[in-house]
C-alpha cells in the first residue's frame, strides 16, 4: 500500500470518529475563532496595526511572539479537548462535553507548560531559519521534523497518563522509538490527503467572488477556517489512535495494523539507495 492509500484510509477513519462526535470539530473551530480574535486584538490594539509587518523579519518575529504563543496555547488545549472527547467515544463511555472540559481543566497546568515549551522551540527553529539563511533552513527543517516526531503523542500522554510537559515529551519520544525506531520519516500521507480534499472546497468558495469582492473574501475565509478546524481535529484524533496502538496494542475500528505500523518508515541512507543498483 502506498502513502496516498494509507493516508486516505487513516483520514477517512479519523473523519468517521469526528462525524460520530460533532463537538470534536466544534472545539477546533472555537479554538481557531478565539485565536483569530485574540490575534487581531493584539495586532491592531497592542502592536499598533499592520506596521508591525513593515520591519525586518527578525523584528516582525519578535513583535509577534505573543501571537505565536497564544496560537500554540489555543491549538494545544483544542487538541486536548478533542483527545478527551475521542477517548470517551472510543472506549464506549458516554460522550459528554462537560466531562471532556473537566479532564482538560485537570491537566491545564501541564498543557499550558507544554504549549509554552513547544511554542518556544518553534520560535527558536524560526529564528535559526532566519539567521542562517540557506543553511538555517536546512537545519530548521531537520530539527522541525525531529521535534514533530518526538512530540507526536505528547497531548494524549499528558491527558491519559497525568504527566508534565517534559516527562510527557520524554514519554512520547520513548513510545515513538519503541514502535518505529529512531531514524524514520513519515509515510502516513494524511496531510497530503487533507490538502487534496481541500482544493475542491476552496475552488467552490472562489465562486463567492461572483457576488463581489467582499462576499468572495468572506466565503474563502469561512472555508479556510472550517478546513483548518477539521484538519486540526483529525490530527488530534490520529495522535490518540497512534498512542492507543503503541501503549495498548489496540487497533481501533476503521484502522488497520498495517497502516499504523507502516505510518513511519526507516529513513533510507545514501548507501541503502546505492545498494539497490548492481552495476557489476
Amino acid at each position: 500500500m502506498n502513502r496516498w492509500q494509507r493516508g486516505w484510509q487513516c483520514t477517512l477513519a479519523s473523519f468517521r470518529i469526528a462525524r460520530d462526535v460533532p463537538s470534536i470539530v466544534g472545539f477546533s473551530l472555537i479554538a481557531l475563532l478565539a485565536q483569530a480574535g485574540i490575534d487581531a486584538s493584539y495586532i491592531f490594539g497592542v502592536a499598533g496595526g499592520t506596521h508591525v509587518f513593515d520591519g525586518t523579519e527578525s523584528h516582525t518575529l519578535f513583535a509577534l511572539i505573543p501571537v505565536y504563543l497564544i496560537g500554540t496555547i489555543c491549538s494545544t488545549f483544542s487538541a486536548a479537548a478533542v483527545v478527551a472527547l475521542a477517548d470517551l467515544h472510543l472506549r464506549g463511555e458516554p460522550v459528554s462535553v462537560p466531562t471532556a472540559l473537566s479532564r482538560v481543566a485537570t491537566h491545564a497546568p501541564a498543557l499550558l507548560g507544554w504549549s509554552l515549551l513547544t511554542g518556544t522551540v518553534g520560535l527558536i527553529i524560526r529564528a535559526i531559519e532566519q539567521r542562517l539563511s540557506f543553511a538555517g533552513r536546512i537545519i530548521a527543517a531537520l530539527v522541525g521534523v525531529i521535534w514533530t516526531l518526538a512530540s507526536l503523542m505528547v497531548v494524549p500522554v499528558i491527558m491519559l497518563e497525568r504527566t508534565g510537559p517534559f516527562s510527557g515529551l520524554r514519554r512520547s519520544s520513548a513510545l515513538f522509538r519503541q514502535r518505529w525506531g529512531e531514524s524514520v520519516v513519515s509515510d502516513l500521507g494524511q496531510g497530503l490527503v487533507i490538502f487534496a480534499l481541500s482544493l475542491p472546497v476552496l475552488l467552490l468558495a472562489c465562486f463567492g467572488f461572483v457576488g463581489g469582492i467582499t462576499s468572495g473574501i468572506v466565503t474563502l475565509v469561512i472555508a479556510f477556517i472550517v478546513l483548518a478546524a477539521v484538519s486540526s481535529a483529525l490530527s488530534a484524533i490520529l495522535s490518540l489512535v497512534l498512542y492507543r496502538y503503541v501503549v495498548d496494542g489496540v487497533v481501533l475500528d476503521g484502522f488497520s495494523e498495517s497502516n499504523l505500523q507502516n505510518a513511519f518508515r526507516p529513513r533510507r541512507s545514501w548507501r541503502d539507495s546505492s545498494e539497490r543498483y548492481d552495476y557489476n
